[in-house]
């Protein structure tokens, strides 16, 4: 259609002529130059303005620097004087903690005197307990070494019986196996008799019954072959079972005599046997097959041959039947003889594993005394060593612990200060922060009026482009292939750096996303942290806790012992007051007191005379035991010597090891109470420490959680700034696409309506060579040099105005390019900003969590610090107590075998303590009787002393009548008044004094009686507490010890 319409209009202009195509030129030419001329005065508008923004920008950067400047110097100002400041604080916070620890110091020895005081006693009351515990044990160990003398007699006496009856069996039982061996023998020659008989009349049989069936038919020949090889074979087979059996048997009569093979070659018979007889019944079905295969053939033969040998296969099945009916005789008569040798030879299999047991027994008495020696020494040096070791490390531990606490006095002083620092630069740098944001967002407001202002000016000019493409549709329509695919390749240009942009905004968006998820980490482990560190203060808290009470305790136990003590001494100050005051009286009432005394002389030689009685009676009974035991030793035989000096070494190697036992419990004894104190002076410095330091920890876990708080806070702030930065930046991004998209689309018009001007050059050009070809064919010739020159110069004017377009049109691309250089230059330096600021976050957040982390850090290794060396003194700690531990169950084990006769003498034990207790009584009763005489001397002092009173009075009251004598009646009456009056108030005043006096005997009395009786229920509830433990102990030993022999006999 396009071709059709481009012919048609030619043809209308060759009608038309040379005037109608001048007409179109120009107004073609006129357009162009209207436009081109709007293109430059919008151009140089806008060159305009970017020469404004750059020089305001410059003119800010100026002021930005100076600003910068100005922060700087402030920071400067700002950390010298928080030095300074903090400076001070340290000086004043070294002047409080030296004054503190004087004061803790004198406290501490306060402390340290009385927890001596307190040792001291303990240590004197456990040493009497422990004589006390020693001698008991004494007398029990020897009690025990007599029961085992009685003991290792009975075992003599059973050995020497059971080696009699061990010669007695082994008699016996040589000669029940010469009677076995004698029946065997004469059993098996009477088999083989039988067999040879047999075999004798089976061969006659045979040779008869081979010459009848020789004299059969060729036929029955051949059958009477395989018989006579079937048989052969049998023959063979069973010369050879017997001859087996024949061997077997010598065997057995050979090694009879060996009783450990007997059950193996048993064995082997009747498998053996087992074997022939299954052969016998497979050869048995063989020849009955056979047999009835040869009746078959041979029905045909004489009934009288049949019954022949019928009757030999009768005779030989019965004679099978006898054989193995003497055979299963035979070996029934075997197997009971050999029941009877089995149950002969495991009786004495028995009696000879009790002898072994007993043996053993003996050797591993004897193999644990010599352990226990070893084990003796070995601890000995293990204590001696580990003691030496343990006394090194306490010391250096407190050195340890005295250093650590002094540097971590000083690191937790340089990391407050640090800390100081950190807020204060947190601080400014939160405000530059604040600052730099404000002037970005100030910055941002500026830039997006001046990108509206820049819209609104390209929006003018694109309108103006419209209204010239409105103009030029229909040449675009013709040209809209080939832009089309011009238009392809740029929006794939186009969306390639699109899909750039989008990774890169990814990219970032990532990077963001990761920073805050590392902040998030961060911040749960700061909240576990401080978790696990509250538990263990928590913890720290208890054990402190528990230790204050114990403390508490032992403080206010000392405080009524200390109070108990003071009583006594101004009691006893003012006895010896009394004493000292009455000394005359005393000496008259001596008399009656040693009267009392001889009295209870008496009753103490009544005493000693049934101690006397009870003491023969025992003697007595030693004695009649050490009797028995002699007649016991002379009918003991002489192979018992060699026992009886090894069970007498046995016992003194148990009374050394005994002793060495007393020995190192006292020595251990001695040194964990040495430890105890070291340890209990330990946790007190340690409780002190701890308390200590965790008042530090406290006050300064407050100020890391307002730390933490501010930290958290400006996180927050930061997170929410850069979320909006963030926001704006991608908010910037899409406006600057959207304005490039909106530029490239101008700049695609421009090349479009720059193409099409070039095409319609083209094809003016052509069109006007054809019109001057054609109007020069249809002139005449005459007029075809004035026609030439009027082309001529209409050509040259029209190339003149194609030129001037053209350099119009360059100019136009040259403004373009210009305006694409100061977009891609203002957005690169808009976006090397925004990356500056980008780093300057993100390097502060790197030191933010640097800072973090290093706080952390250092809390963490502090903590671990004080965890692993708590952990190892408890470790140490529980290590002594372990091996201590096994060093007391392997002595408990040796002494376990000793101990299990101590439950004969619990009655003896009784009876002891029922002497004791009627002593305590006796003992008692004398206390109450002196108490008693006291109470009447004190009484008499009394009545003594108010006889005195009473003579002094009335030597007053006789001064005073002779001076009455010489006064009047009335001053005599008046003052025998007065006399009367103070009488009676003096009688008062005895009457309430001797009241109280009287009731404070009492209370003293009842009070000594109460502290006396609290006395002796102690000591018999510690008594029994420690003969409950005792038994406890000693039953538990035994049943260890039956364990052990258990488990022994089982191994």
């Amino acid at each position: 259609m396009q071709r059709e319409d481009s012919e048609y209009q030619r043809g209308q202009q060759r009608h038309e002529g040379p005037g109608m195509a001048r007409d179109l030129r120009n107004n073609i030419v006129q357009s162009l130059r209207q436009s081109l001329q709007d293109s430059r005065a919008e151009n140089q508008q806008l060159a305009s303005e970017v020469s404004a923004l750059k020089q305001q920008l410059a003119g800010r950067e100026l002021g930005w620097e100076q600003e910068r400047t100005k922060l700087l110097s402030e920071k400067d100002t700002l950390a010298t004087n928080l030095s300074q400041a903090n400076k001070k604080t340290s000086d004043m916070e070294g002047g409080t903690q030296s004054n503190a620890e004087w004061e803790s110091s004198q406290l501490k020895q306060k402390e340290v005197a009385a927890g001596d005081k307190h040792l001291q006693e303990d240590l004197e009351r456990k040493l009497h307990q422990v004589s006390q515990e020693k001698a008991n044990m004494m007398a029990i160990i020897s009690e025990k070494e007599k029961e085992l003398m009685d003991s290792f007699a009975k075992l003599s006496h059973k050995e020497i019986t059971i080696k009699t009856n061990n010669s007695e069996w082994k008699n016996k039982y040589e000669a029940l196996e010469k009677r076995l061996l004698q029946e065997e023998a004469e059993k098996m020659a009477a088999v083989e008799k039988v067999q040879e008989l047999q075999s004798q009349r089976l061969k006659a049989d045979l040779s008869q019954a081979n010459k009848k069936v020789c004299e059969m038919k060729e036929n029955a020949k051949q059958l009477q072959k395989q018989l006579y090889d079937l048989r052969w074979e049998r023959k063979h087979k069973l010369q050879q079972k017997e001859e087996e059996v024949h061997s077997l048997k010598q065997t057995l009569h050979q090694e009879a005599t060996k009783q450990a093979d007997q059950k193996h070659l048993q064995e082997d018979l009747e498998t053996k046997l087992h074997q022939i007889s299954q052969e016998k019944a497979d050869m048995t079905a063989i020849i009955r097959e056979k047999e009835k295969e040869m009746m078959d053939s041979l029905a045909k033969l004489s009934q009288t041959e049949n019954k022949a040998l019928e009757k030999l296969l009768s005779d030989e099945e019965a004679e099978k039947m006898a054989r193995e009916e003497k055979v299963k005789e035979l070996q029934t008569e075997r197997l009971k003889a050999e029941d009877e040798l089995l149950q002969k030879e495991q009786h004495m299999d028995e009696e000879i594993a009790n002898l072994s047991q007993a043996n053993k027994k003996i050797s591993d008495m004897e193999e644990d005394a010599k352990q226990l020696q070893r084990q003796l020494y070995d601890l000995r040096w293990e204590t001696s060593e580990k003691l030496q070791q343990k006394e090194e490390e306490v010391h250096s531990l407190k050195q340890t612990l005295h250093q650590e606490v002094t540097q971590l006095n000083a690191e937790w002083e340089s990391r407050l200060l640090k800390q100081k620092e950190v807020a204060a630069d947190q601080k400014h740098l939160h405000e530059d922060l604040e600052t730099k944001l404000h002037q970005v967002s100030q910055e941002k407001a500026n830039m997006t009026a001046i990108i509206s202002e820049k819209e609104t000016e390209l929006m003018d000019s694109l309108a103006k482009l419209s209204q010239t493409e409105t103009k030029n549709e229909a040449l675009e329509k013709r040209l809209l292939q080939t832009e089309a695919e011009k238009m392809a390749g740029v929006e794939k240009e186009q969306e390639l750096q699109r899909e750039r942009l989008k990774a890169n905004l990814s990219q970032a968006n990532k990077k963001i996303c990761d920073m805050k998820e590392d902040t998030k980490q961060i911040q749960r482990q700061l909240y576990d942290l401080r978790w696990e560190t509250n538990i263990k203060l928590q913890q720290k808290e208890e054990e402190v806790h528990s230790l204050k009470q114990t403390l508490h305790q032992e403080v206010t136990k000392q405080a009524e012992q200390k109070h108990l003590q003071e009583d006594l001494e101004t009691k006893l100050h003012q006895v010896s007051q009394e004493k000292a005051d009455m000394t005359a009286i005393i000496s008259e009432k001596e008399k009656e007191l040693m009267d009392s005394l001889a009295k209870l002389s008496q009753t103490e030689i009544k005493y000693e005379a049934l101690e006397k009685l009870l003491s023969d009676e025992e003697a007595e009974k030693m004695a009649g035991v050490e009797k028995v035991q002699e007649l016991q030793r002379e009918c003991l035989t002489a192979d018992l010597s060699q026992a009886n000096k090894k069970i007498c070494d046995m016992e003194e190697d148990t009374k050394q090891l005994q002793k060495q036992l007393y020995d190192l419990r006292l020595e251990m004894s001695d040194k964990l109470t040495q430890k105890e104190e070291e340890v209990h002076s330990l946790k007190q410095t340690l409780h002190q420490e701890v308390t200590q330091l965790n008042t530090e920890l406290e006050s300064r876990l407050l100020k890391q959680k307002e730390v933490a708080a501010d930290q958290k806070h400006l996180q927050e702030d930061l997170e929410t700034k850069l979320h909006q930065v963030s926001q704006e930046k991608a908010n910037m991004t899409a406006i600057i696409s959207e304005k490039e998209k909106e530029l490239m689309d101008s700049l695609a018009k421009l090349s479009q309506t720059e193409s099409k001007y070039e095409a319609l050059e083209k094809r003016l050009l052509q069109e006007e060579a054809e019109k001057m070809a054609a109007v020069v064919k249809a002139q005449l010739l005459q007029r075809k040099h004035l026609k030439a020159e009027d082309q001529r110069l209409q050509n040259v004017k029209h190339i003149t105005n194609l030129s001037q377009a053209n350099k119009k049109i360059s100019d136009m691309e040259e403004d373009a390019k210009q305006l694409q250089k100061q977009f891609y230059d203002l957005r690169w330096e808009t976006s090397e900003k925004l990356q500056q600021k980008e780093e300057e976050v993100h390097s502060l957040k790197q030191t933010l969590h640097q800072e973090v982390t290093k706080q952390v850090n250092d809390q963490k290794h502090l903590q671990e610090d004080l965890e692993t060396k708590l952990h190892q003194i408890s470790q140490e700690k529980a290590d002594m107590t372990a091996i201590i531990r096994e060093k007391e169950k392997e002595l408990m084990d040796s002494l376990a075998k000793l101990s299990q006769t101590e439950s004969r003498y619990e009655a003896l034990e009784k009876l002891l303590s029922d002497e004791e207790a009627e002593k305590m009584a006796g003992v008692v009763k004398a206390q109450e009787l002196q108490t008693e005489r006291l109470k009447a001397e004190d009484e008499r002092l009394q009545k003594e002393q108010q006889k005195e009173e009473e003579i002094e009075l009335l030597k007053q009251q006789n001064a005073e009548l002779q001076e009455l004598a010489k006064l009047t009646d009335k001053e005599k009456a008046k003052i025998r008044k007065r006399e009367k009056k103070a009488q009676k108030e003096m009688e008062k005043m005895l009457k309430k004094e001797r009241k109280e006096e009287e009731k404070e005997e009492k209370k003293r009395l009842k009070t000594e009686k109460k502290e006396r009786d609290e006395k002796d229920k102690q000591e018999k509830k510690e008594q029994k507490e420690h003969d409950k433990k005792e038994k406890e102990r000693l039953k538990k030993e035994n049943k260890d010890g039956e364990k052990k022999e258990k488990e022994r006999e089982s191994n």
